[in-house]
């Protein structure tokens, strides 16, 4: 594994970038353990890089306000309501990939059974 101390100083993009040619980019699927059997993923795209690439500069902090990241994550439930048949008025959250989405389902189990466990819930 590929360790270094913290720089001590500001390298430029292009040093940056070249070791991660180097060093992070021929080693993006992980584990090479030989009873690994691979990942669940998808392959990554021109289009999903713009996407996120546009989502990263527009880095909106929707903890308040009216910001269209909030609308466009209703949008996105929306359409994902309709194609799998949930009824209208369901919910959803988009989250950053399968290990949250995790947390968050038992977060929900847990609360559907305990009930309302703060001040802030009931």
């Amino acid at each position: 594994m590929f360790r270094r101390r913290a720089a001590a100083r500001w390298e430029p993009a292009e040093a940056v970038y070249a070791e991660f040619l180097e060093r992070v980019l021929p080693y993006a699927m992980g584990n090479p353990h030989p009873r690994f059997w691979g990942w669940v993923m998808g392959n990554g795209t021109v289009t999903g890089m713009l996407a996120e690439m546009l989502a990263a500069a527009m880095n909106p902090n929707v903890g308040g306000g009216d910001h269209s990241a909030i609308y466009v994550e209703r949008q996105v439930i929306a359409w994902a309501r309709e194609i799998t048949g949930f009824p209208v008025d369901a919910s959803g959250l988009l989250v950053s990939g399968g290990s949250m989405a995790n947390l968050v389902g038992l977060a929900v189990a847990r609360n559907v059974v305990a009930g309302p466990t703060c001040a802030l819930w009931a």
